[in-house]
């Protein structure tokens, strides 16, 4: 088992994350233009990869956290199908430890927004504008949305949230790299 991370908050919430500064304070998600969504990859190697069929990178690199109330389904194939149960704070923390602190990273997140009307939010540590991807700008193909990442300390966070009430989207994976 490994040893555990005194500088990892024990509550990660969105509020404590925002209190620390592992994520920006609470804005108004700016919709992301087609364009942005196939934005070439980014070229260095993979740090540390996530996906629905293994939410804990065997190197202790990387690990999920799916806070609720929500709903969650995977059995319609690869990918971790996530709603809203209401208006909650529902989210899928994808978290990275072992990054150099001070460096700027990209999280590679392969998502599908498949609902007409719904959308997701992506913030991010060090990155000061929340992002929201909506089915009209993916039209409800699977897309690879590039999140810039500030590393303020050894460890960075997305978070994935549904936008609003009863809002729907497919996560497929997602990988971190320096650049």
């Amino acid at each position: 088992m490994p040893a555990a991370r005194l500088d990892v908050p024990p509550a990660r919430d969105i509020e404590t994350l925002r209190r620390l500064g592992a994520l920006p304070p609470e804005r108004t998600a700016v919709p992301i233009l087609t364009k942005a969504l196939h934005a070439p990859s980014p070229d260095g190697p993979v740090l540390a990869r996530l996906d629905p069929g293994q939410l804990r990178a065997p190197d202790g690199t990387a690990t999920v956290y799916l806070y609720s109330p929500v709903r969650i389904d995977t059995y319609h194939g690869p990918e971790l199908v996530m709603w809203a149960d209401g208006p909650s704070s529902s989210h899928l923390h994808l978290e990275f430890w072992n990054v150099a602190q001070g460096s700027d990273a990209v999280v590679s997140v392969t998502v599908r927004i498949t609902t007409p009307d719904h959308a997701v939010r992506i913030t991010a540590t060090g990155n000061p504008t929340p992002m929201l991807v909506t089915q009209a700008a993916t039209a409800g193909q699977t897309v690879t949305i590039h999140v810039p990442v500030h590393v303020t300390s050894s460890w960075c966070v997305v978070l994935l949230e549904p936008a609003g009430p009863d809002h729907t989207f497919a996560w497929y994976g997602a990988d971190l790299r320096l650049l």
